[in-house]
């Protein structure tokens, strides 16, 4: 749990100051370590602001812009 909160607040800081050279829409996975995939639209058009969300695709753990509000 330790290490998902530390994920966490390494993507919600990188998404708000947009510094380095982190890929925020393709971050390893906390539980596996594979290469996460961001879906932020659909074929409609862009999710509105907390519905995009990423998801591994090796392990399938996936969590959503909402769950970083709170880092």
């Amino acid at each position: 749990m330790k290490n998902l909160n530390k994920f966490f607040k390494s993507l919600a800081k990188e998404l708000q100051d947009n510094e380095g050279n982190f890929d925020t829409d393709h971050p390893d996975c906390p539980c596996c370590g594979s290469t996460m995939n961001f879906y932020g639209h659909d074929d409609n058009g862009d999710f509105a602001y907390g519905e995009g969300y990423w998801k591994c695709p090796s392990c399938g753990y996936k969590f959503s812009e909402n769950d970083l509000n709170d880092y």
